[in-house]
């Protein structure tokens, strides 16, 4: 079984993440994928790594633990900055 994290990110305080967090468990669940840990946050996407806690934890802790995969809604929830996008990839 891959050992994997999931990553939420939306923008205002105002917004809830919760969708992307279920279907993103349930995704998991539909391809036998142990969700070890969740990390969620409301910040703007423009924001760096650097800035951003629940990312730059989510990086801590995958590289320290073993994860096999990182799940994200999509890919704008990493970053809406390219060079931050692919420096995280």
């Amino acid at each position: 079984m891959k050992k994997i994290c999931i990553y939420a990110r939306v923008s205002t305080k105002g917004q809830d993440y919760q969708r992307q967090l279920s279907e993103l468990r349930e995704y998991a669940s539909r391809m036998n994928y142990e969700v070890v840990r969740e990390f969620s946050e409301k910040i703007s996407g423009a924001k760096s790594v650097a800035e951003r806690q629940a990312l730059t934890e989510l990086l801590d802790y995958a590289a320290a633990n073993r994860i096999d995969k990182v799940l994200v809604y999509e890919c704008s929830r990493i970053s809406r900055r390219a060079i931050d996008f692919l420096q995280v990839i």
